[in-house]
């Protein structure tokens, strides 16, 4: 069953990265300076007020220059990565809770859930993420599982030093390795092994600081960011907003985790299960605890959003943890001589977390997203654009647009890049107009900016309908990009 789930897990991202969807906002955006830059440039702060770990820039860096820049040379990482991080998962999941049926739903919901799939095919380092998490946890539940050699010791080191460069979220998973070998070799008075983890944790500390002044100095800095992400982090004092902390846990197993539905029931069993490892081997408690700890002591300093596909690399914690509480209500029935109505509330449970993670899987199996698939777009505009035609691109379709412009023939001067106006519709209308005279303008739209009743898309099309005439539309079916042709020739 175990190969399986793998195997069902391996087939689902293999699907979505096969699907060769354009690349959305974010992904552009990262795109044009991993492309655009050389490997030396990829150490200089990035445009477009993205980061990402030096060592996934690199590795992306030198994935397209030996396969060419294209879609998929740019998620290949990201795809190895996410089906690594499901065999590692399995591993992990032996080491823990053996094979019972919370492993089986926890692996389960890790081979099938949407958020842990659709980020194996994103050009964005969240895959790679949960990838060095797990693999972080597996190194350090070998530890906890039967005495190790030295050797083991330099692994867990240079593994640890090179994860820093590699995921920025990989710092709250050594914190909780660091901790817990730590507390667990002490308990021991296993001398010998505390001094080499000092050495360890020396060299993860080093590791650290040299990466801190070349890299993360200057992406803490970054105001643009810290204000994007600002409602993700911890309310200070915590009793100011308390409302915080359950409204972030509902959003939390909703996405990334992927269980929205039934997240109060994801929440009762990751408490149980918690609550079941810290007294059967409390070492696994602190393993899979205190990252989530040290990831909530960022957010509370500023540091670290607590949201979203931030933390995706949080999700194999949680799903042990709720797997852990599955078993553990499973096995209090078969203590009681309930053996078989155990067995039937684990598989039900099971059933109520598997429902919705399955059924968005092979909806999304039969027909994948296009969102923002603007390849269309592109085509049909290159097919349709005449000479002297105008082509405005709506300030969050730019990056896109800007990526794949060369594959279609479009230069940098052949189109006119919308400038971001958010809460300014009077400086958006003002661009608007200076469209006017033009016999034939495009207007491109993808990711458009809404808030509320307000819809930046919309708005400007009134705009336009009111000081020109509406001549053609073509929007490729199942995606979000639109592009209208307009006479604005003065009347």
């Amino acid at each position: 069953m175990l190969s399986g789930l793998i195997l069902l897990g391996l087939l689902l991202r293999l699907r979505q990265y096969l699907t060769w969807r354009s690349l959305w906002l974010d992904e552009a955006m990262l795109a044009l300076n991993i492309t655009g830059r050389s490997f030396a440039g990829l150490l200089q702060p990035l445009d477009y007020d993205q980061g990402g770990p030096l060592g996934f820039l690199l590795a992306e860096k030198l994935v397209i220059t030996l396969l060419g820049n294209n879609e998929l040379s740019l998620r290949l990482i990201p795809f190895l990565a996410g089906c690594a991080a499901l065999l590692l998962f399995a591993l992990l999941l032996r080491q823990v809770t053996g094979t019972t049926i919370g492993s089986f739903t926890a692996l389960a919901l890790f081979a099938a859930g949407a958020p842990l799939v659709y980020y194996a095919s994103e050009v964005k380092q969240y895959s790679s993420d949960v990838f060095v998490a797990v693999l972080l946890l597996w190194l350090a539940a070998r530890h906890i599982e039967t005495p190790k050699q030295g050797r083991d010791f330099i692994i867990l080191g240079i593994a640890g030093a090179l994860a820093l460069w590699c995921s920025h979220p990989a710092l709250f998973v050594l914190i909780g390795v660091g901790i817990t070998l730590f507390l667990h070799y002490l308990r021991l008075r296993d001398f010998a092994h505390l001094k080499q983890l000092a050495i360890v944790i020396l060299a993860w500390g080093l590791s650290f600081i040299i990466l801190y002044f070349v890299s993360l100095r200057g992406l803490a800095a970054n105001q643009y960011l810290l204000g994007y992400w600002a409602e993700a982090f911890m309310p200070t004092p915590p009793w100011a907003h308390l409302d915080w902390f359950p409204n972030t846990l509902k959003s939390m197993l909703a996405d990334p985790v992927g269980l929205g539905t039934f997240w109060f029931l994801a929440a009762l069993l990751i408490l149980i299960g918690l609550a079941a490892l810290l007294r059967r081997n409390w070492q696994f408690g602190a393993l899979f605890g205190l990252p989530l700890v040290a990831t909530l002591a960022a957010a509370a300093l500023g540091k670290y959003p607590f949201a979203g596909r931030i933390i995706l690399f949080a999700v194999p914690l949680f799903l042990v943890l709720i797997g852990a509480g599955v078993e553990t209500l499973a096995g209090w029935f078969r203590r009681h001589d309930a053996a078989r109505l155990g067995s039937a509330i684990a598989l039900l449970l099971a059933a109520f977390l598997l429902y919705q993670p399955l059924s968005s899987a092979a909806q999304n199996f039969v027909q994948p997203r296009y969102y923002e698939h603007i390849r269309p777009t592109m085509a049909y505009l290159q097919a349709n654009r005449k000479p002297g035609d105008v082509l405005y691109i709506y300030s969050w379709a730019v990056p896109a647009f800007r990526y794949y412009a060369p594959f279609y023939g479009f230069t940098e001067g052949d189109f006119i890049p919308g400038n971001k106006h958010v809460n300014d519709p009077q400086a958006l209308l003002a661009e608007i107009d200076r469209l006017q005279g033009g016999k034939r303008v495009w207007v491109l739209f993808s990711h458009v900016y809404e808030k509320g009743d307000f819809n930046e898309m919309d708005f400007t099309l009134a705009r336009l309908d009111e000081i020109g005439e509406r001549k053609r539309e073509f929007r490729e079916p199942g995606t979000s990009v639109y592009l209208i042709l307009y006479d604005l020739t003065p009347h």
